[in-house]
């Protein structure tokens, strides 16, 4: 469901939306489940959930390049992808030193 959401924030307003409601979201659960944000398992939750919605973002930005014929969107829409790839590489080599 929030993933719907994220995608047509994307679609209607852009990606830097769909990363707004994705910030929005973990507020929620914070508020929700009184995690602190230096808690590291739910930052490292919260970083997850960010380049996911970036990735996201830049798929969209893609798919909507491709259909305009706008390289310059494409090209953007690729790159945001490659930095969500290099942060959740990241994120993966953090888990793996924290024993995750």
């Amino acid at each position: 469901m929030k993933l719907d959401r994220l995608r047509v924030l994307s679609i209607i307003n852009g990606p830097a939306a769909a990363q707004q409601g994705a910030a929005a979201n973990q507020q929620q659960f914070r508020a929700a489940t009184g995690h602190d944000q230096k808690a590291g398992s739910v930052m490292g939750a919260d970083d997850k959930m960010q380049n996911k919605a970036e990735n996201l973002g830049g798929k969209v930005k893609e798919g909507v390049g491709k259909a305009t014929g706008n390289e310059s969107m494409e090209a953007e829409g690729h790159g945001d992808q490659a930095k969500s790839s290099l942060k959740d590489a990241g994120e993966n080599v953090k888990d793996a030193f924290k024993g995750k």
